[in-house]
């Protein structure tokens, strides 16, 4: 029996191992590519720190470990939320940006409010209110303004460039789907069959309406050639793993969301 209950839990973390090591190796290759060398193991360290949460949030067993661990205790809640620093604090120490106190106490302020504001003052229930949206707009209005991009100065081909985009996707669900414990985001690693169907059909869509209007407008230009397989292939992860799909959570699964069921 003891087996059959940890059984889902141990799928789970083998599955997060994997992606984690996954893209933690692609990154690591293309910043070896893009530098000719990988800058320090303590940014592949720090990369794959980051990507822990940003695919564990996505696992229902260990998103219910977390709420069971800071159920009833602010403090463990917001010690919790400290550790989403961590990664972006091993660049800093390691000589990747410039460092200051300034820095970490506007950080340790932006992961600590909201999830004091939550735990507090936030109402239990699938129904948001309106500390939900204030809250949301707290996390979500730096990384709109690239307010902490400045903290990070890194080069081009250093692979912890997305640190403020991916800090702040992973705060914002760890704040609604941990401590306000808010169903229906829809943030899921978890494919079901229709899944690649109605993303092709959807894909198919856009593109109908999207490449016409894109050229029309002179937003892209006709020059079409092929970089190869590895450069597609490491442009297009990178695109959805840290610009597509922070966007989707922020703004469909989390502020849309909220909106919807507001009005």
């Amino acid at each position: 029996k003891g087996d059959d209950e940890m059984s889902p839990m141990r799928k789970t973390v083998l599955a997060l191992g994997g992606l984690v090591l996954s893209i933690t190796a692609a990154a690591a290759y293309y910043g070896w590519r893009k530098a000719g060398d990988v800058t320090t193991i303590w940014v592949v360290l720090a990369f794959a720190l980051l990507m822990i949460p940003y695919f564990g949030l996505g696992f229902d067993p260990i998103v219910e470990a977390l709420r069971g661990l800071g159920r009833a205790s602010r403090v463990r809640l917001t010690m919790m939320g400290f550790l989403l620093l961590i990664p972006g604090v091993i660049v800093l120490m390691s000589g990747g940006g410039h460092i200051s106190l300034r820095n970490m106490v506007v950080l340790a302020l932006y992961v600590s409010v909201p999830i004091l504001v939550l735990a507090g003052w936030g109402q239990a229930g699938p129904r948001p209110s309106v500390v939900d949206l204030v809250v949301l707009m707290v996390l979500w209005l730096p990384v709109e303004l690239q307010y902490f991009e400045r903290f990070w100065d890194l080069p081009a081909g250093n692979p912890s460039y997305v640190l403020a985009k991916t800090l702040g996707m992973e705060l914002a669900l760890f704040c609604f789907v941990v401590v306000r414990r808010l169903d229906g985001v829809g943030y899921r690693f978890r494919l079901a069959g229709e899944d690649l169907t109605v993303g092709l059909v959807a894909l198919a869509a856009f593109l109908i309406m999207g490449i016409p209007t894109a050229l029309g407008t002179g937003f892209v230009q006709f020059e079409p050639h092929w970089a190869g397989p590895g450069k597609w292939l490491l442009m297009s992860l990178g695109i959805f793993f840290f610009v597509a799909l922070p966007e989707e959570v922020l703004f469909r699964g989390l502020i849309f969301n909220i909106l919807q069921r507001l009005i």
